[in-house]
C-alpha cells in the first residue's frame, strides 16, 4: 500500500473495507497522512458499516486516539479484524470496533506510552505529565472494554504485555478468534525495535525475521540444473561417440 491506511467502498451493499496496515500517522514519500485525512475519508462513508482490518505495531498516539474517537462515533456498525498484530496505539484503535475478531495466532499488545524530548528540567517534567495523561486515558478505555481494574491495567501496560490468540479473548480485549493466518507473512519486515518495545515474544520476532518463502514452481515444470544438463550430455555421448 502507498499509505498507512486505505478505505475501499466500491460495492454499494455490504460494509466498507478499512485497512490500517502500517504505522499510524506515518508520512510516506514526503506525503503526510495524518488522522485528519483518515477521518475525512471515514466521514465520506456516511452511515455504512465498516470492516476495520488492522496489522500494525502502532505509531502516533494522538493520531491513534483521534481515529479511535472517530470510529466510535461512526454511524454504521464497526467490526474489527486483527489480521496479524495490533500493538501499542493500534491496539486502542482496534477496540473502536463494536465486535473485535483476531486471527487465532494473532498478537495484541498494551504498554505505557513513550516519547522523546529535548530541553531542560521543565521540558522533561512536562513530557512526563503528557505521558502520564496518555496512559491514564488509554488505561480507562482498556478497562471499559475488559472490565478489569485500572490498577491491573496499568500493571499490564507497565509490563508491556503481549496477548496471543485465546489469551486476548480471556483478557477481554478480543471477542472472537478467526482463522489462523501465516503470521510470518503478516509481520515479515516489521521493525520491532522502532517503537521501543522491550519484551517482544520470541515467536513474533522469529516471524518478523523469517526469510521470504521461495516462489512456487508451476506444475509440470522441472528446474534445469547444471547436474541434469551434464547427465543429458553424457547420455548423448554414450549413444553417439565422438568422431575422429
Amino acid at each position: 500500500m502507498s499509505k498507512w491506511y486505505e478505505i475501499k467502498a466500491q460495492a454499494e451493499d455490504g460494509p466498507a473495507q478499512v485497512y490500517l496496515f502500517g504505522e499510524v500517522g506515518e508520512s510516506v514519500f514526503g506525503e503526510s497522512k495524518s488522522a485528519l485525512a483518515f477521518i475525512d475519508e471515514l466521514k465520506g462513508l456516511g452511515d455504512r458499516d465498516v470492516d476495520l482490518h488492522i496489522n500494525s505495531l502502532g505509531g502516533d498516539v494522538f493520531d491513534g486516539q483521534a481515529i479511535f474517537t472517530a470510529l466510535r462515533h461512526h454511524k454504521g456498525a464497526v467490526t474489527t479484524y486483527i489480521d496479524g498484530v495490533a500493538a501499542s496505539i493500534a491496539a486502542l484503535v482496534a477496540l473502536a470496533g463494536d465486535h473485535v475478531v483476531m486471527a487465532a495466532n494473532g498478537a495484541f499488545m498494551v504498554h505505557k506510552a513513550w516519547g522523546t524530548q529535548r530541553g531542560n528540567e521543565d521540558d522533561m517534567l512536562g513530557m512526563a505529565e503528557i505521558l502520564e495523561k496518555v496512559d491514564r486515558v488509554q488505561a480507562a478505555l482498556y478497562t471499559a472494554k475488559t472490565g478489569t481494574s485500572e490498577s491491573d491495567m496499568h500493571d499490564a501496560m507497565r509490563a508491556e504485555t503481549w496477548y496471543f490468540g485465546q489469551e486476548a479473548v480471556d483478557a477481554g480485549f478480543v471477542d472472537e478468534l478467526g482463522d489462523e493466518l501465516d503470521l510470518a507473512a503478516c509481520v515479515r519486515g516489521f521493525d520491532l525495535s522502532a517503537h521501543g518495545f522491550q519484551h517482544v515474544p520470541d515467536r513474533l520476532r522469529a516471524a518478523a525475521e523469517a526469510p521470504p518463502d521461495p516462489p512456487e514452481e508451476e506444475a509440470g515444470d522441472t528446474p534445469v540444473t547444471v547436474d541434469s544438463q551434464l547427465v543429458d550430455l553424457l547420455a548423448k555421448r554414450r549413444h553417439d561417440p565422438p568422431k575422429e
